[in-house]
């Protein structure tokens, strides 16, 4: 895979990716969390995004025909990532908060709370 770095350059190691401090920079928590708590309704999960999308869409009674953009169908992938323990646990600590937020989503926790009466 490659990795982009904010200056445009790209590179090949997902490590040096990490140490380049951009992951960790361009985190955008701040959007949809305040501090530790989900400031939205919903999240949804990128591996399911049409049909998640569709849920939230017919749950709140807005059209949606299925169609999403294939805006980077084309980013070519060239690196295998070596997952040693060693970079799952600094992935883990480094993304702590975005991946218990993911794996609330991937539940399919935050699109219950959709239909649920407030």
């Amino acid at each position: 895979m490659l990795w982009r770095k904010s200056d445009g350059r790209r590179s090949g190691n997902f490590e040096a990716f990490l140490d380049s401090g951009i992951p960790q920079a361009d985190r955008n928590a701040n959007v949809y969390m305040d501090g530790q708590e989900l400031a939205v309704d919903v999240v949804i999960d990128h591996a399911r995004l049409a049909t998640n999308l569709a849920e939230v869409c017919k749950t709140l009674s807005i059209p949606f025909d299925g169609w999403l953009p294939r805006a980077k169908g084309g980013v070519p992938r060239d690196e295998e990532i070596n997952m040693t323990d060693a970079l799952r646990n600094r992935i883990e600590t480094t993304f702590d908060l975005e991946l218990r937020t993911y794996n609330r989503a991937a539940s399919g926790e935050f699109l219950k709370l959709l239909q649920e009466p407030r």
